[in-house]
């Protein structure tokens, strides 16, 4: 039950801090039909990538910031 608390109270803060950051981010849920179901983001392509794509690290700006 701490455990679960301590992970509701992580998940408020980060709510809370992307509510301050005028967060508009649409989730979805993605994957082909026999593939598991992922979230996924709304992302904006134009926007570029960044991060390390050699290290599986890429990060891509939500759509709407």
């Amino acid at each position: 039950m701490s455990a679960l608390r301590s992970e509701r109270e992580q998940l408020q803060a980060s709510i809370e801090d992307l509510t301050q950051r005028g967060g508009r981010i649409k989730l979805n849920s993605c994957g082909n039909s026999g593939d598991k179901k992922r979230l996924c983001v709304l992302v904006d392509p134009v926007a570029g990538r960044f991060g390390n794509a050699q290290g599986g690290e890429i990060y891509m700006i939500a759509k709407g910031y």
